[in-house]
């Protein structure tokens, strides 16, 4: 991939604005990694093997955590560090992330310390991790993240780029791993984790399924970035914004919907904190310049229907659970219980059917997809609250009932690509004005009028004045530039659609964003295609 030469930081000579031409999406991933490291630090680090109950210890009770968490805070300052010049005149963007990557790494490592040790400790030994590790590492990728504005064509770039290539991958795969032993261990820990309750096979069964559902998603998660897919990019990182919103709900909570906030491969349960390091891993610009290009309206919207898919997926494995644990008969209250059954078929139907229109045919069922995502909303309230009555609802509930709705209209209202090729919110079509009646009364007769003098001559009709000619945009010489380079071609057709048209016509207009105007069935699009021979 081919990428253009950015001027971050001030020639030589001039004075150096440490805060000049950075982007808005680079402050906020400024703010929200410090966010999440200071955050950090008063949550758990580790728990007991009891639901977090016993001996616990939060994050500023282990030196090395607060050592690295501080540093890791420190590197955020060295991108206005390095624009201010303080190392020197000569060095680029690409090295001072890569000096920031290096800053973050040991934080990182001893997160994999930890994962490796809750791995072998064993069952009746280990403490379970706490949620400061997952919030923690999220914040540490964050920001060791370069940043959109360090991007230039040198070697070192295209190691950053290949860094954040093998990182991405690595992750996910190690999550993939984690996610099958998680499975393997926790069904065998069943019994230890009950105080020695002989576990019903059904129940086990159930265990499985959810832990299956959660090394899907791991190994979806890394095909997509193995494809360099920016749908799969994109729905990575709305997925793991609706667990990072779980979670700060649960801490809110006293930790009571994830059993004290732990999580462990010996644990049977999901491993929730591996989704907060995924998302914001692919929300690196590094991982976003690895990803195939494609129209941003496209990628919002098939973005939400995955996300859709996503939470008809976990809806589905929702209902065999419960339906294995009622068969288990361990005490779960049967009315209750099929009656979350039939909300939660209802809620995979609803997403379900709202993922494929929004897939296929998401122009022409604007108002299907709207109605039908707030309906889910509905229907997860209800879930939720007989949930609770029945096993107790948990953060995979928050994130599928409230979370993933949520995400799905964020992404199909606030990206103004979406609106400016599809419109806003959809609004059913109004009636029109009334007709009249078809046998309306005969008006009563009126007496003539009296003569009128006729009328004067018209006056000579005055010259036709010419309409005045439309005010030229801006950029509409930029969109008829044969020079005119294909991004910005493309920001162009997607943001204004007056100059559709004149972008069409353009020499240097690439076949596939031709294609897409070519979709639109404007007619004045449609003559400059065709002029093209």
């Amino acid at each position: 991939m081919s990428i253009q030469p950015q001027p971050p930081y001030p020639p030589a000579g001039q004075a150096a604005n440490p805060f000049a031409g950075i982007p808005a999406a680079d402050y906020v991933r400024d703010a929200g990694a410090l966010l999440l490291l200071l955050l950090s630090l008063a949550m758990p680090w580790e728990l007991s093997r009891a639901l977090g109950f016993g001996d616990t210890s939060g994050a500023t009770d282990h030196i090395a955590v607060v050592l690295l968490t501080l540093l890791s805070v420190l590197s955020l300052s060295l991108v206005y560090l390095g624009r201010a010049k303080v190392f020197g005149p000569a060095i680029s963007g690409a090295q001072v992330a890569l000096i920031r990557a290096a800053a973050n790494a040991p934080y990182l490592i001893l997160v994999v310390v930890y994962l490796f040790i809750d791995l072998f400790k064993g069952f009746e030994h280990t403490h379970g991790l706490g949620p400061a590790l997952w919030i923690g590492a999220a914040g540490a990728v964050l920001a060791a993240s370069p940043r959109s504005f360090e991007k230039d064509a040198s070697p070192a770039h295209r190691t950053v780029l290949s860094l954040a290539r093998a990182i991405s991958l690595g992750a996910a795969g190690a999550f993939a791993v984690l996610g099958f032993l998680n499975i393997i261990l926790g069904t065998k820990n069943l019994k230890e984790f009950f105080h020695g309750w002989d576990v019903p096979a059904a129940h086990s069964i159930a265990i499985i399924l959810s832990g299956l559902l959660v090394l899907t998603a791991f190994a979806l998660i890394g095909v997509g970035l193995l494809r360099r897919s920016e749908v799969a990019r994109t729905a990575t990182i709305a997925v793991g914004a609706t667990f990072l919103g779980a979670v700060f709900i649960d801490w809110m909570s006293d930790w009571k919907r994830s059993g004290g906030g732990i999580t462990s491969v010996h644990y049977p349960d999901y491993n929730w904190g591996a989704f907060l390091v995924l998302g914001a891993i692919a929300l690196s610009p590094a991982v976003k310049d690895l990803s195939a290009v494609i129209n941003p309206a496209q990628r919002w919207v098939r973005a939400a229907a995955v996300t859709l898919f996503v939470a008809t997926g976990i809806a589905v494995v929702q209902v065999l659970t419960t339906i294995l644990e009622l068969a288990a008969d361990i005490g779960l209250p049967g009315g209750k219980g099929i009656a979350f059954v039939f909300v939660a078929l209802l809620i995979a139907a609803v997403t379900g059917g709202a993922g494929f229109f929004a897939l296929n045919s998401y122009g022409q069922m604007r108002l299907l997809v709207f109605t039908a995502t707030g309906f889910a909303i509905i229907l997860g309230i209800v879930a939720v609250i007989i949930q609770h009555k029945v096993t107790g609802f948990n953060i995979l509930s928050i994130v599928e009932f409230f979370g993933l709705p949520v995400a799905v209209f964020l992404m199909l209202l606030v990206p103004s690509s979406v609106r400016s090729t599809f419109g806003g919110i959809p609004m059913p079509a109004m009636a029109g004005a009334p007709t009249p009646p078809p046998y309306a009364a005969a008006p009563a007769p009126m007496a003539p009028p009296a003569p009128m003098a006729p009328p004067a001559p018209p006056a000579a009709p005055a010259a036709p004045m010419p309409p005045a000619a439309p005010a030229a945009h801006p950029r509409s010489a930029e969109a008829a530039n044969p020079a005119t380079s294909a991004a910005a071609l493309h920001e162009i057709a997607t943001t204004i659609p007056e100059l559709r048209a004149v972008v069409a016509a353009n020499p240097s207009t690439y076949p596939d964003l031709l294609t897409w105007l070519g979709q639109l069935g404007d007619p004045a699009i449609n003559a400059a295609i065709a002029a093209r021979g």
